[in-house]
C-alpha cells in the first residue's frame, strides 16, 4: 500500500509538471540550431561587406541612382523567409551629415518606390517586418530575428555605424569576439569581462514554440554594449510580428571609440 501510495505521489507531481511546462515540438539540444544560426549570419554578412558607397548618399534626401545594393538577396540567404506575394523589400537612405543608413520598407509592387527620405516619413509605413512570411518552423523565427537585428547594417555612415549588433551563435564566437578585442587597436577587455563572457550559459540560440507565438532567445554582442542575451517573441500567424522584445545584459563592454 505504501509503495502504491508513494508512485501515485510521483505521478501527480509528474503530471503537475507537464501542465505548468509549454512543449515544444521535438526536444531540443544544446547546439542544436547553431549550425543553422552561423550559416544564415555569415550568409547575410557576406552579402553586406565590402559594398561601394554610393556617393550620392553623401548629400541629405539623396535618391537612388539605380545600381544600389538590393536587399531582397537576403532571402536568397534566408531560405525560411520570404516577402508576402506581390510585395518588395525596398529602402530610401537617410543622411544628416552626422549619420547616414537605410530606411527599409515593404512596397507593392505595383506601387512606385518612395523617392527621399521626405516621401518615405510622410508616408509612414508599417514595418517592413509585417510584409515578411515565415516558415513556421524554428528556423524559420531563428531567421526572422536576425534579420530584424542586421537588416539594415550595410551602406553604414559615420555616427550609423553605431549600428553594429551581431548574432553570436555558440562558444566559438564569444571566443571569436574576446580574441578581436585583444589585439591593442580597440580597448581590451578586462580579465573579468573575459571570464563572464566564457561563463555565459547557452550562448546558442534557444527556441520554444507556443500555440500562438514563438520565443527567440539569442546572445548578441555590440562593441558599445557588450554581450547580451535579447528575447523575442513572435507572432505565428501572418504578420509575423515582433510581439515583445527583451534585453538582459551579460557581460558591459565599450570599445572606448567616440564619434
Amino acid at each position: 500500500m505504501k509503495t502504491i501510495l508513494i508512485l501515485t505521489g510521483i505521478l501527480v507531481l509528474l503530471a503537475s509538471s507537464l501542465a505548468c511546462r509549454t512543449l515544444v515540438p521535438g526536444e531540443v539540444q544544446p547546439g542544436q540550431y547553431e549550425d543553422a544560426c552561423r550559416q544564415a549570419r555569415d550568409g547575410l554578412a557576406a552579402l553586406q561587406a565590402d559594398l561601394t558607397f554610393p556617393e550620392q548618399f553623401l548629400k541629405p534626401h539623396p535618391r537612388k541612382l539605380g545600381g544600389e545594393f538590393d536587399p531582397n538577396a537576403y532571402f536568397d540567404v534566408l531560405a525560411r523567409l520570404k516577402m508576402q506575394e506581390g510585395w518588395t523589400l525596398d529602402y530610401v537612405y537617410y543622411q544628416d551629415n552626422f549619420g547616414g543608413f537605410p530606411l527599409l520598407y515593404a512596397r507593392p509592387l505595383d506601387q512606385p518606390p518612395y523617392a527621399t527620405d521626405i516621401e518615405y516619413y510622410a508616408a509612414k509605413p508599417d514595418s517592413y517586418l509585417n510584409a515578411v512570411v515565415v516558415e513556421d518552423a524554428a528556423e524559420g523565427y531563428l531567421q526572422f530575428a536576425l534579420l530584424s537585428l542586421t537588416a539594415d547594417q550595410f551602406y553604414l555612415y559615420w555616427h550609423a555605424n553605431a549600428k553594429d549588433w551581431q548574432l553570436l551563435c555558440g562558444a566559438a564566437d564569444i571566443e571569436q569576439v574576446i580574441n578581436g578585442h585583444q589585439n591593442g587597436e580597440y580597448r581590451e577587455m578586462t580579465p573579468a569581462q573575459i571570464a563572464q563572457a566564457r561563463a555565459i550559459s547557452h550562448p546558442d540560440p534557444e527556441i520554444e514554440l507556443h500555440a500562438d507565438r514563438a520565443i527567440v532567445r539569442v546572445v548578441i554582442f555590440s562593441n558599445w554594449k557588450g554581450f547580451v542575451r535579447r528575447t523575442y517573441t513572435i507572432s505565428r500567424t501572418f504578420p509575423h510580428q515582433i510581439l515583445e522584445m527583451s534585453d538582459e545584459t551579460l557581460v558591459k563592454y565599450n570599445w572606448g571609440i567616440i564619434y
